[in-house]
Formats: structure tokens, C-alpha cells, sequence
């Protein structure tokens, strides 16, 4: 199961709203796909907060897709991205383990 991390997406909404170069009148919208893919990222990478650069980028790319109605061509267009920030996770989380013990 994947740890949900409480986080205050309205504080990232003017940077991906102008990233997708929308008005106001989609915000229920965008906010609802900003945490539709945080949450899809998540599932495919591990948990990560959006304060992270390479996550946030790959949640707004995300969106973007979404937003334009090409949602399926996501994963096929950031393999690469998405394979290095899976192993980033990865890594971090073993180093984190490695200073616990």
C-alpha cells in the first residue's frame, strides 16, 4: 500500500496553472488532477514529496498530459525519467535505512 503524504496542493496550484497556461476557471480541475498524479507517480515510484524537483516535474508532465486529453502516452513518453526516479527513491530509502541502524 502506498503512504499517503498530507500535502498542501493549493500551494503548488499557480506554478502548474501556469504551466499548463490555464485560467482560473479550471481549478477544481487541475487540483483535482494534481493529486490524481501525485498519487499515480507515487504508485510507480514510492512516496515522495512534492517539494522534491524531479517528482514535482514528473507530476506536472503528468498533468499536462492528462489535461490535454493523451493521459495513455504519459508513461511511454518518460520511461526514462520515471526508471531514474524510481531508482533516486530507491536509493534514498536504502540510504536511509543504512544511517538508522
Amino acid at each position: 500500500m502506498v503512504e499517503i503524504i498530507d500535502i498542501e496542493y493549493d500551494k503548488h496550484y499557480d506554478a502548474l496553472k501556469n504551466y499548463l497556461k490555464s485560467t482560473d476557471d479550471d481549478k477544481d480541475n487541475i487540483l483535482n488532477l494534481l493529486k490524481r498524479g501525485h498519487h499515480v507517480i507515487m504508485s510507480h515510484c514510492g512516496v515522495f514529496d512534492l517539494e522534491n524537483e524531479v517528482g514535482r516535474d514528473l507530476v506536472f508532465d503528468y498533468v499536462r498530459f492528462a489535461y490535454n486529453g493523451y493521459r495513455e502516452h504519459f508513461f511511454s513518453s518518460f520511461e526514462y525519467e520515471l526508471n531514474g526516479f524510481r531508482w533516486q527513491i530507491y536509493t534514498d530509502a536504502g540510504d536511509a535505512d543504512v544511517e538508522e541502524t
